[in-house]
């Protein structure tokens, strides 16, 4: 059950998105490298996943921004969309982050 497992299934309905669960059974194991510098391909790969997951919202952080300076914006949509922009931001400033160290 959602519920018990702490997802708010209403998140769904006020985004018109599923609420992201990760899939373990996708990610690359990430205790054995692929390379001689395992660092990087590392990272490499923790880029892929920011790149793919940002890839998943139909809207870029810019619309959303809009959206949410748009009059007459139901508390649900404001709430769901200042979510989603923390998402969007956490996940930009640590790509940001990790270009920096490749």
């Amino acid at each position: 059950d959602q519920a018990e497992r702490g997802v708010d299934s209403s998140a769904a309905s006020s985004t018109g998105t599923a609420p992201m669960m990760l899939d373990n059974t996708a990610a690359p194991n990430l205790n054995q490298p692929t390379d001689s510098e395992g660092g990087s391909r590392v990272i490499e790969t923790v880029k892929e996943i920011i790149d793919a997951r940002l890839a998943e919202y139909d809207t870029t952080l810019d619309q959303d921004r809009e959206m949410l300076n748009r009059p007459g914006n139901s508390i649900h949509l404001r709430n769901a969309l200042i979510v989603r922009i923390g998402e969007k931001e956490i996940l930009t400033d640590m790509k940001i982050a990790l270009a920096s160290e490749s």
